[in-house]
Parts: C-alpha cells; structure tokens; sequence
C-alpha cells in the first residue's frame, strides 16, 4: 500500500473494482437466468427426457395387442350381428379398440420404439365369411373383454411410473369401464344378464380359530366362503365361454394338429367347470345358469389359421 493511506484506494482501482462487481453479477444474473429457464424447460418436457421403463414398455406393448384382437374379433361380429341392439355395442367396443390402439401407437411413434405387428384385421379377417357364433355369444364375448380390459390396464396404471403414461392408462380403464357399464345395462334390459347367487347378509363377525379353517380334500370341510364362490363361479363362466370358443374353432380348421388341439381345450374346459359344479354342489351352492351362448354349423374359417 506504499504511498497511499490506509483505507483509501486511488481512482482507477476504485473504477476497475466498480466495473468488475458489475461484470460479475451480469454474468451471475445471466447464469440465474439460464439455470431457471433449464428449469422451466425440464418441467415442461419431463416427459420426453425421462424413457419408458421396462414395465411400461411392456405393459403398453401387451395392450397393444389384446386391442388389435379385439379389432379383428369384432370385424367379423359386426357384420354378421343381426340383433341391432347388440350391434350398436360391437361398433362401441371396436372404436374404442381402435381409438385405443392409435393411441398407444403414438406414443411408440414418439419415444421411437417400433409398432408391434399385432393383428391386422386384413391379414387375420377373413371377409363375409359365414356367421360362426351367435349374437348372444358376442355380448357375452363383449363383457369378458371388458373385464379383462379393466384388469389389466388397471394393471398398467399401478406398474407406470411417467405422467403421460398413467394418464394414458388411466383413460383406458375409464373408457373400458364405461364399455362394461353400457353392457351390463343392455342385457339386463333384454334379460339375458347372469347374475351370481345371492346370499344372507352377515349377522355377527365370527373369527378363524382352528386350522382346520384351510382342510383341503381330507377330513371334514367347512362350507364355501362367498369369495370363493364368486372366484369359482367366474373360472366356470369363463371356461364354458372357452368351451364355446374351441369347439366353434375345431369345426372350421382344415389343420388336423389344430383340430385335436382344440378339442383337447375343448375337454380340459368341459372337465373343469364339472369340477367346479361339483365343489358347489357339494357347499349346496346352486351354479349360475348359463346361456347357451351358441356356436352355428358353420365350417368356414372367420379368421386366420393364426
């Protein structure tokens, strides 16, 4: 500090001190202001910097193709349905499928992952073929394929974790519930709705004290819980639906392997709904009565050998 006074600083230091503080906190603001707008941008575009994980990837994948069958089961059903009525509800399902699937496509398109092949109604539909089923069986076919809808893009919702994607879940499962809403209601008004068995409300809480509770086939078993009534009366529901299904499938394939394929399904199907009609009975719990859903004499393939 040799001749200046302690405490003061000559004129140019004082100058360069001033424009070098300015300098500093322009670049500083500038910094400021590049680091929020790096901010603003990642929290608008989160969604394209963050990929897809394994589980959404396959989750988005899987429905993809359950919907492209869908699309080709209800090409054939509409239009040979005679019944107005269950027809206005094919056309429903196969727009929703439809509008489904291109959703999903695009988002594939945007994280640039390939579009399954799936089932192209062109490829796998064979057209004016001769009605295979009855238009009973596809509002039944309708109602399965809303549940099953329901449970697994509820399935999809809970496994994905970006925005975008439980978002896009979350619509599906909206759209497919409404489906089985509007189902329900139109064959309870045509009278063709299956209703599981009632019964008695439960007048006192009781508790598992013994472990005889889980007795299997020895021993003295205990009545049927209604849990499991409703879970066995589903599995017969849905084996006598693939009873249907493989035998209309076995009487329209020129494939021998094919045939017998079907007609094994076809016997493994019968076999368990017997098993499960016995368990009931044994509870005295009277089986749903169920529709003759119907499958006609036709022998001409609705769809590829695929």
């Amino acid at each position: 500090m040799t001749g200046t006074a302690r405490g003061h600083c000559p004129p140019q230091a004082d100058s360069m001190s001033f424009f070098g503080i300015m300098k500093l906190n322009i670049k500083y603001l500038t910094l400021i202001g590049k680091s929020r707008v790096m901010e603003g941008y990642l929290m608008t575009n989160k969604a394209e910097i963050v990929k897809l994980t394994s589980a959404e990837i396959s989750a988005l994948w899987a429905a993809n193709i359950n919907i492209s069958v869908v699309i080709c089961m209800m090409t054939h059903f509409i239009e040979t349905c005679a019944d107005p009525e269950i027809l206005t509800l094919l056309e429903e399902t196969k727009h929703l499928a439809e509008k489904h699937k291109s959703q999903i496509e695009q988002l594939f398109i945007k994280e640039k992952i390939v579009v399954p092949e799936g089932f192209k109604t062109e490829k796998h539909v064979i057209p004016k073929a001769t009605k295979l089923f009855s238009d009973l069986y596809y509002i039944q076919c309708v109602i399965q394929m809303s549940k099953f809808g329901v449970a697994s893009h509820t399935t999809g919702l809970t496994v994905s974790s970006r925005e975008d994607v439980r978002k896009l879940f979350n619509t599906l499962m909206d759209d497919v519930a409404q489906l089985y809403h509007h189902v329900v209601s139109k064959m309870q008004e045509k009278g063709i709705y299956v209703r599981l068995p009632y019964m008695n409300y439960p007048s006192e809480v009781d508790f598992v004290n013994k472990e005889n509770f889980l007795t299997g086939w020895l021993g003295r078993r205990r009545s049927l819980l209604g849990i499991e009534v409703t879970h066995l009366l589903i599995n017969a529901m849905q084996n006598e639906m693939g009873m249907q299904i493989c035998t209309a499938f076995s009487q329209v394939t020129q494939d021998r392997e094919l045939r017998e394929y079907f007609l094994r399904g076809k016997n493994l199907c019968k076999h368990i709904v017997s098993s499960i009609h016995d368990v009931l009975q044994e509870s005295e719990v009277p089986a749903a009565n169920s529709w003759d859903h119907g499958v006609t004499n036709s022998t001409v393939a609705p769809f590829s050998q695929q």
